[in-house]
């Protein structure tokens, strides 16, 4: 068996099928590596919602990192002055909890004890769901 017929075969890619979409990673249409509201939108809208959804990941790995150092800190200032409102509101988020509660261990815990307004908007606009999970086991534990 041809070494890149299986690669292409673990990876779920065929020859012109695609399994998400290319800007939003939803199912996409056979074919055309899009879905199908990316498909009605213009190229360069579709260009920067990856780019927002990519900023967002990057700005909730740094929550999960076990200390933002002051580089860190120096990236999350360059997507809070970005001109989008929801990743400037999102960044602002982490740059807050960065400068703050910058080691990770009881991150949670300590913001949820020592600034619950802070927590609530964490819980609002986070991507992570197990943000949650984690609260819910740790006042059943108590």
């Amino acid at each position: 068996m041809n070494p890149h017929a299986y690669a292409r075969r673990q990876s779920g890619k065929k020859r012109g099928q695609h399994r998400m979409c290319e800007y939003c990673f939803n199912a996409s249409v056979r074919h055309q590596g899009l879905c199908h509201e990316c498909l009605q939108r213009p190229k360069e809208e579709n260009k920067k919602q990856l780019a927002i959804m990519n900023a967002k990941m990057t700005l909730g790995d740094f929550l999960l990192q076990k200390n933002i150092s002051a580089k860190n800190l120096k990236t999350i200032k360059g997507f809070y002055d970005s001109k989008d409102g929801e990743l400037h509101e999102f960044a602002s988020l982490v740059l807050m909890i960065g400068t703050r509660f910058p080691r990770k261990k009881k991150r949670y815990r300590r913001i949820r004890e020592q600034d619950p307004k802070l927590y609530q908007q964490l819980r609002q606009s986070l991507l992570f769901d197990w943000l949650e999970e984690e609260s819910c086991c740790e006042t059943d534990c108590r």
